[in-house]
């Protein structure tokens, strides 16, 4: 237990651990990636419901908004559906990454920073 204070956000340490887990996430980031940028076809001919009217609208989605909205990977779910939808759309891999990093990493440092002031309460 912490005497009166959290030294977390001191910590060089912690600040490198959150980066090693923003490059880490966005590594996982590329899972789903490339299921959308190699899977459509199998996922159509497995699922046809899903239909190219729905592919379209995923491109169109990255048409009109662009790639910044990879930045907003960082939250559940979005995680996922994002870097899959911009496999679908045909989104360079060299625009992906640094989008969804700088997501990642506002993740990794609010993550630090909500349990640096939960350690303050607890103290």
């Amino acid at each position: 237990m912490l005497s009166g204070n959290s030294n977390l956000l001191a910590d060089p340490w912690m600040w490198g651990l959150a980066l090693l887990l923003s490059v880490a996430d966005t590594a996982a980031a590329l899972i789903p990636y490339y299921a959308g940028k190699r899977g459509t076809e199998v996922v159509l001919a497995r699922f046809p419901q899903l239909g190219e009217e729905r592919l379209g609208r995923v491109q169109r989605l990255y048409q009109e908004h662009g790639s910044g909205l990879l930045f907003f990977s960082f939250l559940p779910m979005l995680g996922v559906l994002l870097p899959a939808g911009a496999g679908i759309a045909g989104t360079r891999l060299v625009v992906l990454v640094p989008w969804v990093l700088a997501g990642k990493v506002v993740r990794w440092i609010t993550i630090l920073v909500l349990v640096d002031q939960a350690l303050l309460v607890l103290s």
